[in-house]
């Protein structure tokens, strides 16, 4: 085996797991961006309906004291748990909106996309020179490059998503080992030739 291909199956694997990671991490962050904004839109659905209406106030304050009454609390005083409610709610949007400003789990999730496509797109053009069985130390030099160039901007993936490693690792495994393109699992040296 040559150089040049022992290296086009070290980028196949590489990219290969790189781009189901980047995906995972897109998913993960998809999943809690939606979370925020449910939250966050569900609350402020909610003072809305609370401020304008005062038979959902009437409604609310039966529910929660007879809830608190179950549990043996009773309410002191002249409370207004309409207020109360709003205020409560008022603070879940604004801290929800907090958090997805600082989290930007919207922007993360499509740094990830892009990334994972990248690694995609490396994958199949490297898939394209093994199916030639020959490449020029320009093109190894060329996928080097283009492989480094997306390491370098690729964002860092969390680690509970670097654990599934092993796991993307079988699946590549099993679908390599299916059309014979298993690769080394370490790049080839200088020395080989």
């Amino acid at each position: 085996m040559t150089k040049g291909i022992r290296f086009l199956k070290f980028i196949q694997r590489h990219c290969f797991v790189l781009a189901e990671l980047h995906k995972r991490a897109t998913e993960t962050y998809a999943r809690r961006a939606a979370r925020l904004t449910i939250i966050n839109v569900f609350s402020s659905i909610m003072i809305l309906f609370f401020a304008a209406n005062d038979d959902a106030k009437t409604i609310l304050r039966d529910i929660v004291t007879w809830l608190l009454s179950c549990i043996s609390i009773s309410i002191k005083g002249d409370v207004d748990i309409g207020l109360v409610t709003i205020g409560i709610l008022g603070a879940i949007a604004v801290f929800t909106a907090a958090m997805q400003y600082l989290l930007k789990y919207e922007e993360r999730n499509l740094i990830h996309k892009y990334i994972s496509a990248d690694y995609e797109n490396l994958f199949r053009k490297s898939g394209r020179y093994l199916a030639k069985e020959t490449i020029n130390e320009e093109d190894v030099h060329r996928l080097n490059k283009q492989l480094n160039y997306i390491a370098r901007h690729s964002p860092p993936i969390a680690s509970h998503i670097l654990n599934k490693q092993p796991e993307i690792e079988k699946i590549w495994e099993s679908l390599a080992g299916s059309f014979g393109a298993v690769g080394d699992s370490v790049p080839p040296s200088n020395s080989n030739t």
